[in-house]
């Protein structure tokens, strides 16, 4: 064992693991079984292993992540045999890596569920720096639902939607090019001559071409504000 081993279990200092057995006491119980497998399996295969594990420390009862990384080395055919590798106290960007999985999930539920349309656009420019077309790179439901347009992440807008105004170009490119907000209400007669009241936002610092949009159907109340 190297002389940190003892810091990185919680041991007492100069204290190393002679076996096996002391290392699993060390384990949190439900990764005991697991560990065995894969420890078993890379002696019987004589292949090299990766793992990872949770630890209880003896000194201050922390649960630690540990990535344990080795390979069996055989004395002899049929005989003795002995694992190299490393362990290392991975805690931190287990952590990190879990707090980004919540996140990610907190987004997709909120993206699934709601009511505003969503959607991720990347502009096109052409030579001059003139927005000539955009791709939808995600979209949540709504987005079908508010538009009444299906499939078309990935396609181009000015294919999958010929007669789309140039005003919807523009816009978006400004935002894209300039990295300022944008906030506008405004007719897409193609689809269907439906309202909708826009913000969009750049995504991304300078130079970047994604756009971030989130709108409303508002046409119920324009056709009710043009009545009255």
């Amino acid at each position: 064992m190297s002389e940190n081993a003892a810091d990185v279990f919680g041991l007492p200092a100069g204290v190393g693991l002679t076996g096996i057995d002391q290392g699993l006491a060390l384990m949190h119980p439900e990764d005991v079984t697991a560990y065995r497998a894969t420890f078993q399996r890379a002696i019987a295969d004589r292949t090299g292993y990766l793992t990872l594990y949770r630890v209880v420390r003896p000194d201050d009862g922390r649960t630690i992540w540990i990535e344990e990384r080795g390979h069996t080395v055989f004395d002899q055919p049929g005989g003795g045999v002995r694992l190299y590798g490393v362990a290392v106290d991975v805690t931190a960007r287990h952590q990190a890596e879990e707090r980004l999985r919540l996140s990610e999930e907190r987004f997709r539920t909120l993206f699934d569920t709601i009511d505003e349309g969503f959607c991720v656009i990347e502009m096109e420019f052409d030579v001059s720096g003139r927005p000539i077309d955009y791709r939808v790179e995600v979209m949540n439901p709504a987005f079908e639902k508010h538009t009444g347009m299906h499939g078309l992440v990935g396609q181009s807008v000015r294919q999958a939607i010929p007669n789309l105004e140039e005003f919807w170009f523009e816009a978006y490119g400004r935002v894209a090019s300039t990295g300022q907000p944008a906030r506008f209400i405004h007719e897409a007669q193609p689809m269907g001559r439906r309202w909708f009241d826009v913000s969009a936002v750049r995504l991304g610092g300078h130079g970047s071409h994604k756009v971030a949009i989130l709108f409303n159907d508002i046409t119920d109340r324009k056709l009710a504000e043009a009545e009255r």
